[in-house]
């Protein structure tokens, strides 16, 4: 029965801006909290016990896991370096000629797009445009 009366309370009051909504926000804000560690038979409660727990757990995967050996050979970046291209022509505007050549050009019984419209279309709508 309680239960029940806590649901049919959160749906009334639990998004309005009462003490119930604010209690239940501090009631979750302390759910994120950690308030001891245990490192084998010792506990840590307070702050920079659980620092020094925490820290001890480093050291110990860098013995796991080791250093990063020295590498004997290094790669020189700059064999590897390309010279820049020179794209400023894509910047340059369509010529009219240009996209009539290349409308009839396209094949008719495909569609070059994925609005579905044929190269048919195209040049039926060109031919319309020179009469």
């Amino acid at each position: 029965m309680a239960r029940l009366r806590s649901r049919v309370r959160f749906l009334k009051d639990g998004d309005a801006n009462t003490s119930f909504f604010h209690k239940q926000a501090a009631f979750r804000k302390r759910k994120n909290y950690i308030p001891k560690l245990i490192d084998g038979d010792q506990i840590a409660a307070s702050q920079e016990d659980k620092h020094k727990v925490l820290f001890g757990l480093f050291g110990f995967y860098e013995k796991l896991l080791g250093t990063a050996p020295v590498r004997s050979a290094s790669l020189d970046l700059q064999f590897f370096h390309r010279e820049s291209l020179d794209l400023s022509a894509l910047d340059t505007p369509f010529i009219e000629d240009e996209v009539w050549d290349t409308i009839k050009t396209m094949p008719s019984h495909r569609a070059p797009g994925p609005d579905g419209y044929t190269g048919r279309f195209y040049k039926t709508c060109v031919m319309m445009m020179d009469i």
